[in-house]
């Protein structure tokens, strides 16, 4: 048996599979912000099914060690930098084998490979959540890279004083993310059907979005996350300010993702 873990900022799912075509069995649970309280619920989740584990895929946000399973640094989790996830899983589990993968890139490869970007080769992907994270998927593998694919932390505004929690002033993530939303207009997107915000917020994202479109050149642009579940309220908006910030650059088309799950049926398609 194969379980693949998606630890998002806000919410963390284990998927079971026995074949790498669909989920036996999916379970969610809040993210904690405590390490430790984190891998307990994971074993205890795992444990709980009376399985043989063979394989444990795992997907994560921040910075990673992924060859010795470390979180180097995440923004939104502090107490998790420098924190092993292999070592307290092997322990818990010595006959399985394990992965650790940026959780934006597994999103991205199962979004490109099942969900709205299955019939393109040049997939980009990002999502708005309580952070940001993408990737740009290349004939459906994960684009090769030495450290990170960190579209959060693109600089788009050089004057900003205040410091983001990943230490940077200025950043994307501080303007367009879930919960940059909330902090600056004051509600949460689920919340907000006010048509002015979005059209704010829409200014927002258009100036991160705008970057990775003339970086990437993807054919289609996939917008996952949390806030995506409002797609429909800013996606007009921002094809009208892509329209003024990219007037010598074709906009590629702009779906919202169509996988619940992407960062863990990302993990079948995985090589």
């Amino acid at each position: 048996m194969t379980v693949c873990i998606d630890i998002g900022g806000s919410t963390s799912r284990l998927g079971f599979s026995n074949n790498k075509r669909k989920f036996d069995k999916i379970i969610r649970f809040t993210t904690f912000d405590n390490f430790q309280d984190q891998i307990n619920r994971i074993i205890f989740e795992i444990k709980s099914q009376s399985l043989d584990i063979s394989k444990i895929n795992i997907a994560a946000a921040g910075s990673l060690d992924k060859k010795k399973g470390i979180f180097i640094k995440w923004g939104q989790k502090k107490l998790w930098r420098g924190q092993n996830i292999f070592q307290p899983l092997f322990q818990a589990f010595p006959k399985a084998s394990f992965l650790l993968e940026n959780d934006a890139n597994v999103a991205a490869l199962g979004e490109a490979v099942y969900g709205a970007g299955r019939n393109y080769s040049l997939v980009g992907y990002l999502t708005l959540s309580s952070g940001i994270g993408g990737c740009l998927i290349i004939n459906k593998k994960i684009t090769p890279h030495h450290f990170g694919i960190e579209p959060a932390h693109q600089i788009i505004n050089f004057y900003e004083t205040k410091v983001w929690s990943c230490g940077q002033r200025g950043c994307f993530e501080s303007y367009a993310s879930g919960t940059a939303f909330k902090q600056i207009f004051g509600i949460t997107a689920e919340e907000c059907d006010d048509k002015n915000i979005w059209k704010a917020y829409s200014k927002l994202v258009a100036v991160g979005l705008a970057n990775l479109i003339v970086l990437w050149s993807p054919e289609i642009m996939v917008i996952g996350g949390g806030v995506a579940n409002k797609f429909e309220q800013f996606i007009s908006p921002l094809k009208l300010e892509l329209k003024k910030l990219l007037p010598i650059f074709n906009t590629p088309l702009i779906l919202k993702s169509k996988l619940n799950d992407a960062g863990l049926y990302g993990w079948f398609a995985f090589k």
